[in-house]
């Protein structure tokens, strides 16, 4: 590249930069000026966390807050709770929200039963207990605001008999805007997981039965696919584009055993430590829990929450054997290359152990938030190690694909060398003379070079050879190689070329040199000998390119008697 294009690429780049700058400052300087809200959410939503009155089995009545997670029952396979509806006269109110983990809800206003959650398909779907998780928005009667609200809440499992989730209040519209704000960057990690998980897909699929194409991509792009699902069921914001709460439910559950199964698999194929055998084993068991778990719940034998405690257990033995696993790997063999799984797996294992010790000491409710954090930190780690293993691999094949240049390719002219014509020769002297009769070898040879270079430098003369490589890639590379073999001898070596084709393709060759000995500052011309393969004179090309050679030489005696 010219110093001239090489401070024009400078300017560009500076000048770039510096708009890119200003184009950040002058936002930066409209952000910070006065301006009215024009936020799409100008209506406020509230939360009613408290004075709701609990009355117990035994009669006794208590004030009690949100979240109210160890009432005993007051009515059958429930809770009932009351309240006021707020009059705030600032918040606008005709809306109640609530949402429901695997529940059944009633509202009463006043007495009056406004909502009753209910779903007639229960019993022909033959594969669930309850609708799943889902929100609950409904209109409330006019003027309701100061009357009492009563919530009853009941479900088929003792653990979700409870009030932990908060009630809402406001319009639709500003309770829907209330729901985004608290959960949207749940649904953006989901979708950045998911598309994570295409694009590595898309990589592999690319790369696939190429030079450095790895199925390490192929089992990570599965993982994230798998947790992207895992994170939208947890996200709270599914239901905005599906209304079918079970299949979000049935995700909930299933995504995070493909997660835990999918990563094993990668670590297996991938990361092959000593105890692949101990690993394939554990595999086995976590297939054989989601098939049993799968084949309980299509039964109604058990649900997948039922075995729930199952997979955790699962879970946390294969965390802590794997952190066994890198820690001998790290001290013992000494593999550097485990240490990033190590970092990652660790932060996995805390977050891991938060959340168990949650499920079966506090609430089985929202099981699987800090297991996911986890997660993402051990993705972040192991994303940013597979990428210097890929730009690694890259400057390998770089550096290998530099190597072979300079192995097959002369460097002056950028024509092959003698390694790929000699390669070209052994390739078809494998065929049957009869298939060798339309190869022709053609040796050419610069006129006076030994004169250009004594009188005008070696520069020039270098010159002369690489307009001599130009113009005999230009008309004969589309048929064969053209190969520089000497100072400046080139050949080349063509198949199927008829002899009326190449009696023109020699004679605009020629045209092309007496154009450019006018423009030049010594005398150029080439001489051009040629010779087809005939099995009655050649015993083989060698011979075919020596006849050329020879024929080369008769032209140039004609030029210069002296060479």
């Amino acid at each position: 590249m010219s110093d001239q294009r090489k401070n024009i690429d400078k300017i560009i780049h500076i000048t770039y930069f510096t708009f890119t700058v200003l184009s950040f400052i002058l936002l930066a300087y409209v952000l910070c000026l006065p301006h009215i809200n024009t936020l799409f959410d100008n209506e406020k939503s509230m939360q009613l966390m408290t004075g709701w009155t609990y009355t117990a089995p035994d009669g006794h009545s208590e004030i009690v807050s949100l979240p109210a997670g160890k009432l005993k029952e007051n009515i059958p396979d429930g809770i009932r709770i009351t309240n006021t509806i707020p009059s705030d006269s600032s918040i606008p109110i005709n809306s109640i929200a609530r949402f429901c983990v695997f529940q059944s809800c009633r509202i009463y206003v006043d007495g009056k039963i406004v909502f009753q959650s209910s779903d007639p398909y229960l019993n022909a779907r033959h594969l669930d207990k309850t609708t799943g998780a889902y929100w609950i928005i409904q209109r409330l009667p006019a003027n309701s605001a100061g009357k009492k609200i009563t919530l009853e809440v009941t479900s088929p499992y003792a653990d979700y008999r409870r009030m932990d989730n908060p009630v809402y209040f406001g319009t639709k519209t500003s309770i829907l805007f209330g729901i985004i704000h608290l959960y949207f960057w749940k649904f953006v990690t989901a979708f950045i997981l998911a598309a994570g998980g295409l694009t590595a897909l898309i990589y592999y699929a690319v790369t696939y039965r190429k030079a450095g194409a790895d199925s390490t991509f192929f089992y990570i792009g599965w993982f994230l696919i798998w947790l992207g699902g895992w994170a939208l069921s947890e996200s709270h914001m599914a239901q905005f584009f599906t209304g079918n709460s079970v299949a979000i439910t049935f995700l909930s559950f299933i995504a995070p055993r493909m997660c835990t199964i999918s990563f094993l698999v990668y670590y297996i194929h991938v990361f092959r430590s000593h105890w692949k055998k101990w690993n394939t084993f554990l595999l086995g068991f976590l297939t054989a829990e989601m098939v049993l778990s799968t084949a309980l719940q299509l039964l109604q034998i058990c649900d997948y929450y039922e075995t729930l405690g199952y997979y955790v257990l699962l879970l946390m033995i294969f965390l802590i054997t794997l952190i066994f696993e890198i820690i001998a790997e790290l001290l013992y063999y000494h593999n550097k290359a485990s240490r990033y799984l190590f970092y990652g797996l660790l932060v996995l294992l805390v977050f891991s152990a938060y959340d168990v010790l949650r499920f079966y000491l506090f609430s089985h409710s929202g099981f699987g938030t800090m297991i996911m954090l986890g997660i993402f930190c051990l993705i972040i780690i192991v994303c940013v190690h597979e990428i210097r293993k890929v730009l690694y691999t890259l400057s390998f094949v770089q550096e290998a694909h530099y190597f072979k240049q300079l192995a097959t390719t002369d460097p002056l002219t950028g024509c092959s060398n003698r390694n790929v014509m000699l390669e070209w020769m052994d390739a078809q002297e494998k065929r049957p003379h009869s298939e060798k009769n339309k190869i022709v070898a053609i040796v050419s040879d610069i006129d006076h070079l030994k004169y250009i270079n004594d009188r005008l430098g070696h520069q020039i003369g270098d010159k002369a050879i690489c307009i001599t490589g130009t113009i005999l890639q230009k008309y004969f590379s589309d048929a064969g190689i053209c190969c520089r073999t000497g100072g400046d001898e080139f050949t080349c070596l063509l198949n199927n070329l008829s002899q009326t084709e190449l009696h023109k393709r020699i004679s605009h060759l020629k045209q092309e040199a007496a154009l450019l000995n006018q423009s030049c500052e010594f005398d150029y011309s080439i001489s051009i000998g040629y010779s087809y393969f005939d099995p009655s004179l050649d015993v083989n090309l060698e011979h075919t390119i020596y006849r050329a050679d020879q024929q080369m030489y008769q032209f140039k005696h004609k030029v210069d008697p002296s060479e």
